[in-house]
Order: C-alpha cells, then structure tokens, then sequence
C-alpha cells in the first residue's frame, strides 16, 4: 500500500507538488485548508448531505497529498509544518468520524472502534520516532488508505447497493488501523533488539 510504497507515492505526487507551487499557497496553509474541508465534511455528513460529502472527502485526500508534496517540491519541508500536518489529520479524523455518528449511518460503537484504531496507529508511530531513531511509518494502511475506504464506502452506499456501507467502511478502518499500531510496535520491538 503507499506506506510501503512511499518512494513511489512521492515521485508520483511531485507533479502535484508542482501544481501547488504554482498556486503559490504555502504547505501549511494547504493543511489549514485540509482542516477547513474535514470540519464541512464533518457537518455535511451529519446534515446527510452525502454527495457533497463524496466532494469534500476527495477534496481533503488531495489537500492532504499537495501539502506534503508542496513542500518537497519547494524544498519547504520544516519541523513545525510536520506537526502541524500531523496534528491537523488527527483533527480532520475527528471531525468526519463526530459528523458519521451524527448521520447515523453508523453505530456509534463502530465509530469509536474506528477513530480510536486511527489515533492508536497515529500514536504509536509518533511515541516510537520521539522516544528512539526509528522511522516506524510502516504498517497495513496509512491515511490516504484509510481515506479511501471511507471513500469507497461512501460510493456504494449512495449507489444504493450497500445500505451498511459507510458502517463497514468505519469498521474495516478499524480492523486496518489497529493493526497497524500492532505492527508498528512489533516493528519497534525487532528494531530495538537488532541494536
């Protein structure tokens, strides 16, 4: 997936990167943007306004792909503005998830089972890279996976041949982040006792 994919991810998104030099927004503004897109897509969803929910979940997933590969591209890459990156999506996260459970298109457990897999997975990487030299970005699926499961079951919900969807959508990101975070730590463990 693009975590392990991650060099091929990013001479894809250089293109984009180029895209956003252009438009002569900086990096961080692009991820205070992104922050915007999620707090309307997080109100859109619990109006049950899903097609436009469908644009402003696509919309973030870009926003969220141009701030990074804007800042590579302009060489513009800073401490802070991986923090604040970091921190945004975790907000971002929040806000669709608290905008799903308000639409009811999914149980309110299965949510917390969701958000709680995607801050675990989060965290678990950001305590290991603080507390040691290991890059753990490693796993089954990063953001921009899990924003497509989300994605993809939105689309079939509103295709109406999945009337679940969007619950099994919140689930399998579930299933996919706690995993990660186990493998995250596994992979910190193996490290660790390679020095």
């Amino acid at each position: 997936m693009l975590v392990r994919n991650r060099q091929i991810y990013e001479q894809v998104s250089q293109s984009l990167g180029r895209f956003g030099l252009a438009l002569g927004v900086s990096p961080n503004t692009l991820t205070l943007m992104g922050v915007v897109v999620s707090i309307i897509a997080g109100a859109l969803f619990s109006l049950r306004l899903f097609g436009w929910v469908l644009v402003a979940l696509i919309l973030m997933a870009v926003l969220d792909v141009l701030d990074g590969a804007t800042a590579r591209a302009g060489d513009m890459a800073t401490p802070f503005g991986g923090i604040l990156d970091h921190v945004s999506d975790r907000y971002a996260e929040l806000f669709v998830s608290g905008g799903i459970m308000l639409s009811g298109l999914a149980a309110p457990i299965w949510v917390l089972f969701g958000i709680s897999g995607a801050l675990m997975a989060s965290y678990a990487r950001a305590k290991i890279e603080s507390m040691t030299d290991i890059k753990a970005n490693v796993g089954l699926a990063g953001r921009q996976e899990k924003a497509l499961i989300l994605i993809a079951g939105m689309i079939v919900y509103m295709l109406g041949i999945g009337p679940g969807a969007v619950q099994w959508a919140i689930i399998l990101v579930g299933v996919v982040s706690h995993l990660t975070a186990v493998q995250r730590l596994l992979y910190a463990r193996k490290m660790l006792a390679a020095l």
